[in-house]
């Protein structure tokens, strides 16, 4: 019990709070996640076009699926600023469609993960401060595909709005290594993007 509690505490802020209290919601939650089949769905639109496979094996993420962060494969200083200056350029170049606010679902005291919000839109995505990895909203398409080649995988509590009211294309994408790995964030974010504001002009 000690050991789960500290694995908990060591992930950082993040949607619960980092204490005792936080650590028995996300083990009572864990139970309730669901599976989604996204190749079911009838919206067969595509936002992100091809994408090759990721590289290596997926990281190993933690347990409790509150906060929902990567365990290995961090990103080194200078790549997770490249990342965050791509994704306050998407913001600035695209802010006729979205604006940047501290993220609902991560913003705990002075932990600050940035989001790109309409207000008629729900959430849509954000930065994770710990491993840079990030959570994004695409089309069911495009999650299947981003999910078969390795570049993330579904939260656990994707489609369980009887739990908490997440999309069901709500997704993780792992953190990028190199400027190869950061193109293809930036195609994920693009898409994340176009298909939220239904606008084919995201640059």
């Amino acid at each position: 019990m000690f050991d789960s509690y500290s694995k908990y505490v060591s992930l950082g802020e993040g949607g619960l709070p980092c204490n005792a209290i936080g650590w028995v919601l996300s083990t009572l939650l864990k139970p309730f996640g669901r599976k989604m089949e996204y190749d079911q769905d009838s919206n067969i639109d595509t936002w992100l076009g091809e994408i090759p496979e990721r590289r290596d094996a997926r990281p190993p993420l933690g347990w409790h699926p509150i906060p929902h962060r990567q365990l290995a494969q961090p990103p080194d200083d200078a790549m997770k600023k490249k990342l965050q200056v791509l994704f306050d350029s998407i913001g600035k170049k695209n802010s006729t469609l979205v604006e940047s606010r501290v993220s609902p679902h991560e913003g705990h005291g002075t932990y600050l993960a940035y989001t790109f919000i309409l207000p008629s839109l729900p959430h849509m995505n954000h930065i994770h401060t710990p491993d840079r990895s990030l959570h994004v909203v695409l089309a069911p398409q495009d999650c299947k595909q981003v999910i078969e080649k390795g570049w993330g995988e579904r939260h656990p509590f994707s489609g369980a709005r009887r739990v908490i009211s997440l999309p069901k294309e709500y997704l993780m994408i792992y953190g990028p290594r190199d400027d190869e790995e950061l193109a293809i964030i930036e195609r994920i974010l693009k898409a994340d993007v176009g298909h939220m504001t239904n606008n084919r002009e995201v640059i």
